[in-house]
């Protein structure tokens, strides 16, 4: 993680912002930011340094959901998203979470101080988001990835969870599930796809 990026996640720790890491890359950084902090948050990051990006993307928004805003610091790139998203299937626009993941998400966030000062959802909501990212926008299991639902599926309240990704994953979250606790991670794209019980 860059100086900026250090800088900057521990001026949110005394801003009292309300927010999670995401993710981190070396040198990129995307998070969940309160929208009700917009425009604090925007004041706060201009006099770190960090420069609003126009967003050039031609992405699609739908439900309503805010458009991420986009920021740079030298070679640092931050991306601030205000609801956990996907890409969709249909038309490879940003779709909203289900609220059962989405609403209270960062009330239920928690401190974790083996991640760079960084808040993060807890597991459960964290299992949600990164599951629908791996299948849904990146089409892939990164390693850090793989090690983050390894975590979180240790740590996440099992009624809890199947709750939560049945409004992602509706009757495959049982096989998903499966698939997951025996990391079989390259037969989940594939086999949800070939799924028809919906």
């Amino acid at each position: 993680m860059t100086t900026s990026s250090l800088t900057l996640l521990e001026t949110f720790g005394s801003a009292g912002f309300r927010w999670v890491l995401l993710d981190e890359e070396e040198n990129s950084l995307r998070i969940l930011l309160d929208a009700s902090a917009k425009k604090d948050f925007l004041t706060l990051a201009k006099k770190q340094g960090w420069k609003k990006q126009k967003d050039r993307s031609g992405d699609i928004y739908l439900y309503g959901m805010d458009h991420y805003w986009y920021f740079l610091a030298g070679d640092c790139r931050l991306t601030v998203c205000f609801q956990l998203a996907c890409c969709s299937t249909l038309n490879n626009g940003w779709v909203p979470l289900d609220k059962k993941i989405n609403v209270g998400a960062l009330d239920r966030s928690l401190d974790d101080v083996n991640r760079n000062l960084a808040r993060h959802l807890a597991p459960a909501d964290e299992l949600c988001y990164l599951l629908a990212k791996c299948i849904y926008t990146d089409h892939q299991f990164s390693i850090t990835d793989r090690e983050r639902l390894e975590h979180d599926l240790l740590g996440a309240n099992e009624p809890e969870l199947s709750f939560k990704l049945s409004a992602v994953f509706f009757h495959f979250t049982p096989r998903l599930l499966e698939l997951l606790r025996n990391r079989q991670y390259e037969s989940i794209e594939q086999e949800l796809w070939e799924f028809a019980e919906y």
